[in-house]
């Protein structure tokens, strides 16, 4: 296990362009390998506006990369873009997260998001503000809305919530 695989919980983003709160958000990650290619596969339970949902995505990147990975996708009707997820600061305590695509509907509407990610569902406050302060460090600045961790229902299966209480 590498030290960005596991379990992480994330505690802040930047606020949602038309202010969706989102919830009991877990992350698991884990490296594979395909040819001479490292692939991250992340799945995340979350809830958004009080409803639970699930995605799982997979990224590729090269090892000399490490902390930048770039996932292609195509959307129907818009062709192909590019999704990059640069890891601003990895602690083992915490993570600083920064994503960006060059899909101009999705930049226009929530542009990059940002995440402060944490080993522990409970994080203490100087965790947090020593991320804080990595994000101002990058010069990055943004309104940080808290992500609930409490009284959670927490994944129940390997595709996280029961079928008939999750959309993907």
């Amino acid at each position: 296990m590498t030290s960005d695989e596991g379990v992480w919980f994330p505690q802040y983003r930047n606020r949602h362009w038309n202010n969706k709160r989102y919830s009991c958000h877990t992350l698991n990650e884990r490296t594979s390998y395909l040819d001479e290619q490292h692939v991250l596969e992340a799945a995340s339970w979350y809830t958004k506006d009080g409803k639970p949902q699930k995605d799982s995505y997979t990224q590729t990147y090269a090892q000399q990369k490490r902390g930048v990975l770039v996932d292609e996708e195509e959307l129907v009707g818009y062709g192909e873009y590019k999704v990059k997820n640069f890891i601003i600061n990895l602690t083992p305590e915490y993570r600083v997260r920064y994503v960006c695509t060059d899909l101009d509907r999705a930049r226009k509407k929530d542009g990059p998001v940002v995440y402060i990610e944490t080993r522990n569902m409970t994080p203490s406050a100087e965790v947090i503000q020593q991320a804080v302060a990595d994000i101002r460090k990058a010069g990055i600045s943004v309104v940080l809305d808290r992500i609930v961790q409490k009284d959670c229902v927490r994944p129940l299966d390997p595709n996280g919530y029961p079928d008939s209480e999750v959309s993907e």
